[in-house]
């Protein structure tokens, strides 16, 4: 069967093998080239030990991550993690031990979950600084989980969120800048009328409100709001995609509808080097596999994701970490909410007597001369005390 494929999320660095996936595109931005940032802030505020913990699932590109921290001799060490509240429990007994406070994260947000849940059941100081990457459904920490919470009562949403506070989350933005006015103000190519702001704006009052407004059931509480436009994008790229087949290569819509080779290559061709259009996540093309987008930093303040910075996909991809790569808004990456481990207490001074001391000192003064009294009043005392040094004594008559 011979059907174009486009991905709406999909940022697995291994996608972008055009080769063992010839005949496949995503729209979601590679997250890979977030190691880069990482790599700054580790040089930045000077962290002594990374912690890298990521799902199992994640194992494919699990070496591009350590080859790059080891060639910036960045410290670090790797621990997968399946969810299992005991497994996460040890990562944090090794960072209390070692009072290392900084833990990079890959992976589904019930792991996260059980992540920050053992912090809080091993007592660990808040303030840890945590760095996630990759998307997750929006404030997802303000969830209870009732699962959880069923063996750790301790693990509310607010305890989560405190323990969260300054995290930071790098993820595909899915939309333009929201700083660049031109960007969010520029007509959509297949929703005529509609800019990216406009139109998200539209499909956030029906996530919200469902479809059509009012509809029980069709609302979306927890949406991943960085996905949502890839939707739309995508049944563009395909609309537009068609049309070129019927259009300007003069295609029956049946031969569209049912490829042969020769048409299948010809669709491919055109998604792969010409399609090109304004979307309501920024503008979209594809290069070889991979729709250039732009990562997003987030830290979390209070109970919101704020975006405190940008980084292109060409400037990420360069992997250069001499480089000032990312654009700060709202005052850039803050770390007042992250804290060092506590000192360890001193060592106990080695004991001296010096109580033992204080009081012969005041005794021995009036003790001594009194107790030397004493003996010389005791008859024969004195002829005692010459005999025993050899001295011979006499008479006086």
């Amino acid at each position: 069967m011979r059907t174009p494929s486009i991905g709406y999320e999909c940022a697995a660095d291994y996608l972008t093998d055009d080769v063992e996936f010839h005949d496949f595109y995503r729209l979601g931005t590679v997250t890979l080239y977030a190691k880069v940032i990482l790599v700054q802030l580790a040089k930045q505020y000077e962290w002594k030990e990374i912690k890298f913990v990521y799902h199992e699932a994640f194992q494919r590109d699990l070496k591009k991550y350590t080859g790059f921290f080891n060639q910036h001799g960045i410290k670090f060490t790797v621990t997968p993690l399946t969810g299992n509240f005991d497994e996460a429990v040890t990562i944090f007994e090794y960072l209390n031990a070692n009072k290392y406070r900084v833990v990079y994260f890959i992976g589904d947000e019930y792991t996260y979950r059980t992540m920050v849940c053992a912090e809080i059941a091993t007592e660990t100081k808040k303030g840890l600084t945590w760095v996630s990457e990759g998307v997750h459904s929006e404030a997802w920490w303000t969830a209870e989980d009732a699962e959880l919470l069923s063996e750790h009562p301790e693990c509310t949403a607010d305890r989560i969120a405190e323990h969260m506070q300054g995290a930071i989350n790098i993820k595909g933005m899915g939309a333009p800048n929201p700083y660049d006015e031109k960007a969010m103000s520029t007509e959509l190519t297949c929703f005529k009328g509609f800019t990216p702001k406009t139109f998200n704006d539209l499909v956030q009052t029906h996530v919200q409100g469902g479809y059509p407004i009012g509809e029980k059931g069709t609302e979306v509480e927890n949406p991943f709001n960085s996905v949502l436009n890839y939707g739309a994008d995508g049944t563009c790229a395909l609309v537009l995609a068609v049309s070129h087949m019927l259009y300007e290569k003069g295609k029956t819509i049946e031969e569209v509808r049912v490829l042969d080779e020769s048409n299948y290559k010809e669709i491919q061709k055109y998604i792969r080097y010409d399609l090109s259009f304004e979307g309501a996540s920024g503008p979209v093309s594809f290069t070889g596999n991979d729709n250039p987008g732009t990562l997003g930093v987030y830290q979390l303040m209070g109970q919101e994701d704020i975006l405190v910075g940008t980084v292109g996909w060409n400037d990420a991809k360069s992997m250069d970490i001499d480089q000032n790569l990312m654009d700060a808004f709202n005052g850039g990456i803050r770390n007042d909410s992250w804290t060092e481990a506590d000192l360890d207490p001193p060592p106990p001074e080695a004991y001296f007597p010096w109580d033992v001391i204080k009081v012969l000192a005041r005794v021995l003064p009036i003790g001594v001369p009194c107790f030397l009294a004493y003996l010389n009043s005791i008859p024969g005392f004195d002829t005692f005390v010459a005999r025993s040094l050899g001295k011979q004594t006499s008479t006086v008559v």
